[in-house]
C-alpha cells in the first residue's frame, strides 16, 4: 500500500495540483504486484470548477441555472477528457456533447462567449443619468422601431 501511494504521488504530482480529485484504474495481482493508470478528474468537477462553483445545487433546476460555462470552456474540458485512455477513440465533438450533458445535469447552463456580462449593470454607459437611480435606459440611435 505504501508503495502504491509513493508511485501515485510521483505520477500525479506533475499532472494536477494538490486537492484535485483523480480517477484511478488499479489492477492488483496475486503476487502482490500492481499497475495503475491515473485518469483525468471527473467531468462534473471540471464543469463546476469552470463555472466557478465549489458545490452543485442539491436539486438542479433547468429553469434556474446555478452557473454558466462557455463553449470555449466546454472545448477545453473535452480536450482534457479526450486524452483519457477510455475516450481517445471517440470524436472530440462527442466528448464535448457529453460535457454539455454533464453540465446540464449539474444545473449549469451553456452561455455564448460573446454575452455581455454587465448587461444589467448600471455602468455600461447606455443609461441616462436621471433622478430615478439610473433605471431608465436611453434608446440607442438606429435601434428600435419608429411609429
Amino acid at each position: 500500500m505504501a508503495e502504491f501511494c509513493k508511485q501515485f504521488n510521483e505520477k500525479s504530482e506533475p499532472m494536477y495540483e494538490k486537492g484535485v480529485p483523480l480517477q484511478v484504474l488499479l489492477s492488483a495481482f496475486s503476487d502482490r504486484s500492481f499497475k495503475f493508470e491515473v485518469r483525468s478528474p471527473p467531468t462534473s468537477y471540471l464543469v463546476m470548477k469552470a463555472a466557478g462553483l465549489d458545490k452543485g445545487p442539491a436539486q438542479p433546476n433547468p429553469e434556474e441555472a446555478s452557473g454558466y460555462i462557455t463553449p470555449e470552456q466546454v472545448y477545453e474540458i473535452a480536450k482534457i477528457k479526450h486524452s483519457d485512455e477510455m475516450m481517445w477513440h471517440r470524436p472530440l465533438e462527442g466528448v464535448a456533447r457529453s460535457v454539455v450533458g454533464t453540465a446540464i445535469s449539474c444545473g449549469i447552463q451553456l452561455r455564448e462567449s460573446n454575452w455581455d456580462e454587465d448587461e444589467g449593470d448600471s455602468s455600461n454607459g447606455d443609461e441616462e443619468n436621471n433622478d430615478d437611480g439610473g433605471k431608465s435606459k436611453k434608446k440607442k440611435e438606429g435601434k428600435g422601431k419608429k411609429r
